[in-house]
């Protein structure tokens, strides 16, 4: 059985007022892959549109969710397991932000780091 190596991640991020804000989480290492437990995602601030959930490598976009956004300062929160693999990342867009909203994605999961390199069929 490999390793698995526990992370944490926040990213936070103060609306522009733009249409929308993108939190968006490390990019994966070549030599790892993250599997994602748990997600939680919150606009401290407002309760604004909807949102986005998608993993995301380069141009491409793999969505796993879209949903109403929450109230202010409630926690929209998913156990739904996430594998992302070397050069993806995990990302939320909000849509119809309002200036000075405060986004937050909290992410947690583990790493497990792979003696080979990841191949893609």
């Amino acid at each position: 059985m490999q390793k698995r190596y526990p992370f944490r991640e926040i990213i936070s991020v103060v609306s522009t007022g733009g249409t929308y804000e993108y939190l968006k989480s490390k990019q994966v290492a070549d030599g790892e892959i993250e599997i994602i437990e748990t997600v939680a995602y919150e606009n401290e601030t407002t309760a604004r549109g909807t949102f986005r959930r998608y993993i995301e490598k380069g141009d491409t976009r793999y969505y796993v969710a879209e949903l109403q956004g929450p109230g202010a300062a409630e926690l929209i929160f998913s156990d739904k397991t996430l594998t992302l693999l070397p050069g993806e990342r995990l990302v939320v867009r909000q849509a119809v932000g309002a200036s000075s909203d405060i986004l937050r994605l909290y992410v947690t999961g583990y790493k497990i780091f792979t003696a080979e390199p990841y191949l893609e069929v």
